[in-house]
């Protein structure tokens, strides 16, 4: 598997874009999209912020064998926001103006005790 293989399928199983995982990493969405179909590299520091962020095994990093992470994912880590952070963004992303005002009254009411307009039958 090659290194761009490798990223590809560690930003699969983390169920990110390549827009978002590469902004996690420091790098754009044209060039996540050149590691992966092989045209491009990561840069070192870009490679070593992606296995310490998402605690990467270095045995399944070196040999494809053993688990890809060294934590669940989604647990919390000292290195930035949780896998429902990052998936809570993206979805954020995709939002009108709109809906953002709503997701936000929502959160408020959430966060207050009130229940949301589907627990209100």
């Amino acid at each position: 598997m090659t290194d761009g293989e490798k990223v590809k399928a560690i930003r699969k199983a983390l169920g990110l874009s390549q827009e978002v995982f590469g902004a996690q990493i420091g790098v754009t969405k044209s060039h996540m999209s050149g590691v992966e179909s092989g045209s491009k590299n990561l840069s070192g520091s870009a490679l070593q912020l992606l296995k310490v962020k998402y605690s990467i095994s270095t045995q399944w990093w070196e040999s494809c064998k053993g688990e890809m992470f060294e934590k669940k994912v989604g647990e919390p880590n000292n290195f930035g926001p949780s896998l429902e952070d990052q998936l809570a963004f993206q979805e954020w992303q995709t939002f009108s103006p709109d809906q953002k005002l709503q997701a936000v009254q929502m959160l408020r009411r959430l966060k207050a005790g009130s229940k949301t307009p589907d627990q209100t039958s």
